[in-house]
C-alpha cells in the first residue's frame, strides 16, 4: 500500500480528499505580491473569488508549492513506512512538478527503503483530477506504486481537456492576450475554445456565444470518443458557474451517453486567476482495466 499526494491544482473537494485518503499540497496566491496565502488553508475559494471580482485594481498571482511544502506533506507518511506517489499540475504550466522532484530526491536519501514516484499530469484541474482518480482506483485494487506511476505517466496521451471562458478580461489582465484582442472579443461576443495538449494551453476555435462554444466542445469530444466511451472516465469543471455546469452536464450525458465520475468540480486559484468566473470545461481520460 502507498500514499497519494497531489498539489491543489487537482481541485478535489475536501470530501473527495478525505474519502480517497489523499494528501493535498496547496498552491499559494497573493494579491499584493508580498503576502502569500495557501489555497484552501489560509484563503477559501469563496474569499478568493470575491477578491478576484471586486478588487479590480489588483491582479492576483499564484505561486507553486516549494520543495519544503512537499517534504512537510510527505515525511509523516514515509516515517510510517509508506511508499509515495506524487501527482502535479503540468510542468509546462507551473514549477510545482520541479518542487516535487527536488523534494523527492532529498527524501529518498533520508528514506532509502521507501519508493517515491513523481508523476507529471501534463494537465490541470479536472484533467489532473481524472488522473488522480485513476491512481486511487489502482491503489485500491492493490497495485504497487511503480505500476500505477508507469500507467498514469502516459494518461495525458489518452485524454483531453477542453474549456471555454465567459470573458477575456482575465486573460488580458494577466498579460495572456492584448487589450485590443480582449476588447474586440467582447464586442463580437467571441468565446475561445481551448485544449490542454501536451501539457500546454492551445486555442482550437473562436465562436460567437457561450452556447456555441459549449456545443463545439461536445462535438469535438463526441467525435474523439465514439465507440470507446466505456473505456474512458469523464469529468467537468466550472469556475463559479455551478448552475450552468449542472445544465451542461445534462446535455453532455444525453449527447454522449456517459456518466461523469463526480459532479462538476469547482475550480480554484490555479485556473481561476487566469480565466475569471464563468469558465467551464470537460475532460476525459482512459480508465485502467487491468
Amino acid at each position: 500500500m502507498f500514499k497519494i499526494i497531489s498539489d491543489s491544482s487537482c481541485d478535489f473537494t475536501e470530501q473527495m480528499v478525505t474519502k480517497h485518503d489523499i494528501t493535498i499540497v496547496p498552491f499559494y496566491v497573493t494579491f499584493d505580491g508580498t503576502n502569500y496565502l495557501k489555497e484552501g488553508v489560509e484563503i477559501t475559494k469563496d474569499e478568493y473569488f470575491y477578491r478576484l471580482t471586486t478588487e479590480k485594481n489588483t491582479f492576483p498571482k499564484t505561486s507553486q508549492p516549494n520543495p519544503q511544502d512537499y517534504i512537510t506533506a510527505c515525511t509523516p507518511h514515509l516515517e510510517q513506512g509508506f511508499d509515495l506517489l506524487v501527482l502535479t499540475i503540468s510542468s509546462r504550466l507551473s514549477q510545482s512538478n520541479n518542487s516535487a522532484n527536488v523534494a523527492a530526491k532529498q527524501l529518498q536519501e533520508t528514506y532509502p527503503k521507501q519508493k517515491i514516484a513523481v508523476v507529471d499530469s501534463l494537465s490541470v484541474t479536472c484533467g489532473q483530477a481524472l488522473i488522480l482518480y485513476e491512481m486511487v482506483r489502482m491503489r485500491d485494487m492493490g497495485l504497487e506504486v511503480e505500476a500505477v506511476a508507469d500507467f498514469t505517466k502516459k494518461l495525458h496521451e489518452q485524454g483531453k481537456l477542453y474549456f471555454t471562458l465567459d470573458t477575456l478580461e482575465y486573460l488580458q489582465r494577466g498579460g495572456r492576450i492584448g487589450k485590443a484582442s480582449a476588447l474586440l472579443g467582447g464586442l463580437l461576443n467571441l468565446k475561445p475554445v481551448m485544449n490542454i495538449a501536451n501539457g500546454e494551453v492551445t486555442p482550437v476555435a473562436k465562436v460567437r456565444g457561450k452556447s456555441k462554444a459549449k456545443g463545439d466542445i461536445i462535438d469535438r469530444v463526441e467525435a474523439e470518443v465514439a465507440g470507446k466511451t466505456e473505456d474512458l472516465s469523464f469529468m467537468m469543471v466550472h469556475i463559479e458557474s455551478k448552475e450552468e455546469a449542472e445544465q451542461w452536464e445534462k446535455e453532455i450525458k444525453q449527447r454522449l451517453g456517459i456518466t461523469l465520475e463526480f459532479p462538476p468540480l469547482r475550480a480554484g486559484t490555479t485556473i481561476g486567476t487566469h480565466t475569471g468566473p464563468g469558465g467551464i470545461g470537460l475532460a476525459y481520460v482512459k480508465k485502467y482495466k487491468g
